[in-house]
């Protein structure tokens, strides 16, 4: 028998989705502040567009669900928003996590994407963005070299054609779809792969055994522990 340790896999990148949504209000300046206080090194935002153009941090297309105002973000102005929805340009000013922006393909995406584009190089700030095809597309038509994670919800493998388009970094689906044979095959096209929304600890072990590179968590601290032995 061999004396030899195993060798451990790498920790994958832990994800903090929506910033802390455990502790704080999801997608808000203390949810972010908070998933950097307890080890993440990126946090995935959503975004929307407000009337005046805009970017803020929001999932929804209303305001309905976490700030009780049930009018579309588009039709508000930014001043007329609930206060503790934030902007993206105070967000990237929030922590030095990077941050993983999340374009919904409901908006007008060409609109939100040259937007957000804007705000991240007026700030300096390097940021990666997710989300659909058409939402990434638009992404990397407003900047030809910024890192995507394209979402992809189906275990139909990405079109090469779209592939050599968007150039993603990583195929980035449900974690539900990630296997072995899934992850060999977005090999094959020089992904990554990167996974959501995970919050049990023992499915982060199995996607991190298998290889994946990034799992964006709500429980991100909890799972990040988990992973590195603590």
């Amino acid at each position: 028998m061999s004396d030899a340790l195993p060798v451990r896999q790498p920790v994958p990148q832990i994800v903090a989705h929506r910033g802390d949504p455990i502790h704080e209000v999801e997608n808000t300046l203390a949810a972010i502040r908070r998933a950097h206080h307890d080890g993440a090194e990126m946090v995935e935002v959503d975004l929307r567009l407000t009337a005046d153009g805009d970017c803020v941090l929001l999932h929804d297309a209303t305001t309905a669900r976490l700030w009780g105002i049930d009018r579309p973000v588009s039709d508000q102005r930014t001043a007329e928003l609930p206060e503790g929805v934030p902007l993206l340009r105070d967000a990237l000013a929030a922590t030095p996590a990077r941050l993983l922006l999340d374009i919904p393909d409901d908006d007008p995406a060409d609109d939100l994407a040259r937007a957000a584009v804007g705000v991240a190089r007026e700030a300096g700030v390097d940021v990666v963005f997710c989300g659909e095809e058409t939402a990434m597309q638009a992404v990397r038509a407003a900047d030809p070299t910024v890192e995507i994670r394209l979402t992809w919800k189906t275990l139909d493998p990405l079109p090469d054609a779209l592939v050599e388009q968007l150039r993603p970094s990583s195929w980035n689906p449900p974690h539900e779809l990630v296997d072995a044979a899934s992850i060999v095959l977005a090999r094959t096209q020089g992904l990554a792969v990167t996974c959501w929304t995970v919050d049990d600890i023992d499915r982060a072990r199995e996607l991190a055994a298998l290889g994946v590179d990034a799992i964006t968590s709500n429980r991100a601290g909890e799972l990040r522990a988990a992973l590195q032995g603590r």
